[in-house]
């Protein structure tokens, strides 16, 4: 191939080379708009029929949503209670292992109510949007209401359901809020991780940023210094809304998953 002939062919081959990069990049966020709930959930499904093994006595609901789908909420009491604890479990799992944090608060005297999004343990449908995920907590809290006034009940949350929590705190005059490895939003976390990928493609933004300055109740953080999973920086960012009282506590070495069970976090519990 002569010379003269060498630049047109390798133009036209880096031409070809970015229409398959482009095309196979479009795909690719296309998959992910679709299948996003593979990426961002993990349950652990369990049977209808399959029955809780606690050490302490608990009262067991499946809860009808307005569509028809019921949610598994499990209620632990307290001996003499003096309010309440909704927990929003993290992104994997189900009630089987997040109902033993039940007696962290029972022992201080405060019952404590968890519940499984749905498609986790034995929750039934699918999870399809944040809109859905933010009502459905919203009626788990009215069901919790329905037992425990309002002032009495403390929210937490973990993880991926620090967010939710986050948006059913804004809402309510809830006694107060603890939030476990927090973040931003999932928006700020994907741009941390895939830069390269574009941040409309996210469904699920979950921005606990910007419903902050909506919360009356006291609000305490918890996250660890090695956290791999999200950076200990997003809580940095959030402790800048901060209103007076509003405590965030870094728990040096701490990774991600260790965190609820951090002396920093026990310690705090004892003084709840």
């Amino acid at each position: 191939m002569s010379s003269n002939n060498k630049v047109p062919y390798i133009l036209k081959t880096l031409k070809r080379l970015f229409i398959g990069f482009m095309l196979a990049y479009t795909v690719t966020c296309f998959l992910l708009y679709l299948f996003q709930e593979k990426l961002i959930f993990f349950p652990e499904k369990l049977g209808a029929t399959y029955q809780f093994e606690f050490e302490q006595p608990f009262d067991e609901y499946q809860l009808p949503l307005n569509d028809g789908v019921h949610l598994n909420v499990l209620h632990f009491k307290a001996d003499s209670s003096r309010g309440a604890v909704l927990h929003f479990h993290g992104n994997a799992g189900s009630n089987r292992t997040w109902g033993e944090r039940a007696s962290l608060f029972t022992t201080l005297g405060y019952d404590f109510f968890v519940y499984d999004y749905r498609g986790f343990g034995k929750s039934e449908g699918k999870i399809r949007a944040e809109a859905q995920l933010i009502a459905d907590a919203e009626i788990v809290y009215q069901f919790v209401e329905s037992k425990i006034a309002t002032h009495q009940i403390s929210l937490e949350g973990f993880s991926i359901g620090s967010g939710i929590a986050v948006q059913i705190a804004a809402k309510h005059p809830i006694h107060q809020l603890i939030l476990l490895a927090p973040y931003q939003s999932l928006t700020t976390l994907m741009d941390h991780r895939f830069p390269f990928l574009p941040s409309f493609i996210l469904r699920y933004p979950l921005a606990s940023e910007n419903y902050f300055d909506q919360i009356s109740a006291p609000i305490t953080i918890f996250h660890g210094t090695a956290d791999e999973t999200i950076p200990f920086e997003n809580s940095n960012e959030l402790a800048k809304q901060f209103k007076a009282g509003d405590r965030l506590i870094l728990v040096e070495e701490m990774t991600h998953n260790d965190l609820p069970y951090s002396t920093s976090y026990l310690d705090y519990l004892q003084s709840f």
